[in-house]
């Protein structure tokens, strides 16, 4: 039960950066001076997809990190500040590069990546339905 409900408070989580992102794109290219509703539609659609565009470009960067691509720069990273300590004589046994990748946890990233993708199809069915009135 915990486990399902964590779940969604990451899912909720998400959809509301989404949601914020997409009203601050709104924002920047002043909505509210706009006049026409074509005008407004086309700046609905332009927030979007860069939403979307920029969520699912965070999930694959999550899917990238999960197959250990920046794993030795990050453990290299961490390896230079522990020797840069003062107390560096007390530090435990260094661990190897073998053992920190193995003992990293994976993130779940699909979530992130389908609510970018439904952020992208929502401006492209509002797109069509406004090329159609038109």
């Amino acid at each position: 039960m915990k486990k399902f409900l964590k779940e969604k408070k990451e899912i909720i989580i998400t959809i509301s950066i989404a949601i914020s992102l997409s009203f601050i794109f709104l924002l920047i290219q002043n909505i509210f001076k706009l006049e026409k509703s074509r005008d407004i539609l086309i700046c609905i659609i332009n927030s979007l997809f860069t939403t979307g565009i920029v969520i699912v470009g965070f999930g694959l960067l999550v899917f990238v990190n999960n197959e250990g691509i920046f794993n030795i720069f990050v453990y290299g990273i961490k390896s230079a500040f522990n020797v840069m300590r003062f107390n560096h004589e007390k530090q435990k046994t260094k661990e190897t590069y073998q053992e920190y990748c193995q003992k990293r946890k994976k993130n779940k990233f699909g979530y992130i990546i389908i609510i970018g993708l439904i952020f992208i199809l929502i401006s492209i069915v509002i797109y069509i339905i406004v090329e159609a009135v038109n």
